[in-house]
C-alpha cells in the first residue's frame, strides 16, 4: 500500500481516537510490567507509520538504531525495527517505476557481484567442519545484501541522502552519549554499565568499544561533510556540538583501531577534497584539540593507545594464524565462520605465542574481516567481496566526477564525503571481523543513489565550451 493510498483511508475521528486511547493504554501497562517489551510497543506504535509514509526517515531511525541494539532495555526493538523497514520497502516495489534503475549502465555489476559473493559464501559450508556455524555467518551477510538492495532502491533524491546520513550522525551520536552518560552516573544497574562500559573503555550502545569506534569514524566524517550542506545556524550549531560529543566518544574507546581509522580517513580527505584541503586541515584541527584535551585528562587512556608492550593484546598472532590457515587453504579456505573452529590447530605452528589462550583456549576471531575471510572463504571469497567494496568506490568517485562537471560543488562535496566514510568504516575492518557489518553496507547502498543522481545532473556550460573548444 502506497503512503498516499494510506492518507485517503476514510477513518472516523472517533474511531482513531478510540483506537489511540487502548494503544496507549496497552503500552503503558506494558512498559509497567516489563519494559524492554513495552518500549518495543510503544516504539512500534510510533515508528509504523512512519515507514508507511516515509520509507527514507524509516531508514534513518533505522540506521541510528543499529548502534545503540546491544543495549538490553531494547531487546527485540532493533529486529522489530528491521521487519517493518523490510515490509515497508515490500509494499513501495509496486509504485516504482524500475527497481533496477539505481544499477544501469556501470553498476549494473553490483548486483551480480553480491549474488556470486553470497553464493560463494553459501558454498563455503560444504567443505567446513562445523556447517552449522557458517549457516550463523551466512544470515548476517544476507541481512547484509537486503540492507544494500533496500537502501539502494530506497533513497531517490539528494534530500534523503542527507536525511539517512543524519540518521547515521545521530545514531553514533545516540550510542555515545548513552555511554558517557550512563558511566558517568552513579548508581546505574550494572547491566547497562557493562553493556557501555568494556575494561574502562567506551562501548555505548554497540557492545564493544572498538565497533563502537568503528562506526563512529564514519559519523564524524558525514557530520564533517553535511556541515557544507545545511545552511542553517540551527543545524550547523547541532552539527558542531555533535561533532565534539563524537571525537570525545573515539577517544573514549581507547580503539587504536579507530584513531588509525581516523588518521586513514584523514588522508583520505586530503587527497579526495584538494579544493576543500582548507576546511578539512581546519576540521581536522578541532579534532585534534578536543581530542588531546580528553587524553591530556586520561593519562591511563593516553598511555594504552600508544604503548604497545602487549602486542596489541594478541591481535598480530590471531592475524599470523588467519594467514597460516588462508595459505594451507588458499582457493576455498575452511569454511564460512569456522575460523574459530579450525585455529587451535595452528597453536603450535606460527612460533612463540603471548596469547596462546586467544587461539587454543579461548579462541577469537582474527579481528581483520580480510584476513578472516582468506582463511574462511579463500581468495575467492576475498576476492568477491574486493569487487563489491571496489566497485563502490569506484562508482562514488564517479558520481562526485560527475557532479563537478555539472557544476554542483555540492553535490561533489556529498558524494565526496561519502566516498571517504565508506574508506574509513574499510580502514577499520583490519581491526575488526566486521565484514557484513550492517552500519558498513548501508553506506555502500547509497552509491547507487547518488550515482543515478549524478548522471542526472545536466553538464555546466562551462565544460561543455570548453569541450567544444
Amino acid at each position: 500500500m502506497s503512503a498516499h493510498a494510506l492518507r485517503e483511508l476514510p477513518l472516523p475521528p472517533r474511531l482513531v481516537a478510540v483506537a489511540g486511547l487502548f494503544l496507549c493504554f496497552s503500552a503503558g501497562a506494558l512498559v509497567a510490567r516489563h519494559l524492554p517489551t513495552g518500549l518495543a510497543v510503544v516504539f512500534a506504535i510510533l515508528y509504523t507509520p512512519l515507514v508507511l509514509i516515509n520509507l527514507p526517515a524509516g531508514l534513518a531511525v533505522w540506521i541510528a538504531l543499529v548502534f545503540i541494539e546491544h543495549l538490553p532495555v531494547l531487546d527485540v526493538g532493533p529486529t522489530a525495527a528491521s521487519l517493518l523497514v523490510l515490509a515497508g520497502w515490500a509494499g513501495t516495489i509496486g509504485s516504482r517505476r524500475s527497481l533496477a534503475q539505481p544499477f544501469a549502465k556501470s553498476a549494473r555489476f553490483l548486483p551480480a557481484a553480491i549474488g556470486l559473493l553470497l553464493a560463494w559464501l553459501s558454498l563455503s559450508a560444504l567443505w567446513a567442519h562445523d556447517p552449522g556455524q557458517s549457516g550463523f555467518a551466512l544470515v548476517d551477510w544476507l541481512v547484509a545484501a537486503v540492507i544494500f538492495g533496500v537502501v539502494a532502491t530506497t533513497i531517490t533524491s539528494r534530500k534523503q541522502v542527507v536525511l539517512v546520513m543524519l540518521g547515521f550522525v545521530c545514531g553514533a551520536l545516540l550510542s555515545v552519549v548513552i555511554g558517557l552518560v550512563v558511566n558517568g552516573l552513579s548508581g546505574v544497574s550494572s547491566a547497562y554499565e557493562t553493556a557501555t562500559q568494556t575494561e574502562g573503555r567506551l562501548s555505548g550502545g554497540s557492545g564493544d568499544p572498538n565497533y563502537l569506534a568503528a562506526g563512529v569514524v564514519p559519523a564524524i566524517v558525514l557530520a564533517a561533510g553535511l556541515f557544507q550542506q545545511l545552511r542553517g545556524a540551527l543545524s550547523r550549531l547541532g552539527l558542531s556540538v555533535a561533532l565534539v560529543i563524537l571525537v570525545t566518544g573515539l577517544a573514549a574507546t581507547q580503539s587504536r583501531g579507530g584513531l588509525l581509522a581516523a588518521a586513514g580517513a584523514l588522508v583520505a580527505s586530503l587527497v579526495i577534497m584538494r579544493g576543500r584541503r582548507r576546511y578539512v586541515l581546519l576540521v581536522v584541527g578541532v579534532i585534534v584539540v578536543i581530542g588531546g584535551l580528553w587524553f591530556s585528562s586520561n593519562p591511563a587512556a593516553l598511555q594504552r593507545v600508544t604503548s604497545s608492550d602487549q602486542g596489541g593484546n594478541g591481535r598480530t598472532e590471531l592475524w599470523a594464524v588467519a594467514w597460516r590457515m588462508g595459505a594451507d587453504h588458499p582457493l576455498v579456505g575452511v569454511g564460512l565462520n569456522n575460523y574459530l573452529v579450525r585455529s587451535p590447530e595452528y597453536a603450535r605452528d606460527v612460533g612463540t605465542l603471548r596469547f596462546a589462550e586467544l587461539i587454543a583456549e579461548r579462541p577469537h576471531v582474527a579481528h581483520n574481516a580480510y584476513l578472516q575471510l582468506f582463511a574462511e572463504t579463500g581468495l575467492i571469497g576475498l576476492a568477491l567481496f574486493l569487487i563489491v567494496v571496489c566497485g563502490c568506490l569506484r562508482l562514488i568517485r564517479d558520481a562526485s566526477r560527475r557532479f563537478a562537471v555539472a557544476g554542483d560543488a555540492l553535490g561533489a562535496a556529498l558524494a565526496s564525503t561519502l566516498l571517504i566514510a565508506i574508506l574509513s568504516a574499510l580502514f577499520a575492518s583490519f581491526f575488526l571481523s566486521n565484514g557484513p557489518d550492517k552500519r558498513l553496507w548501508f553506506l555502500l547502498g547509497l552509491v547507487p543513489p547518488l550515482l543515478t543522481l549524478a548522471r542526472s545532473a545536466p553538464v555546466s556550460r562551462e565544460y561543455a565550451s570548453q569541450e567544444r573548444d
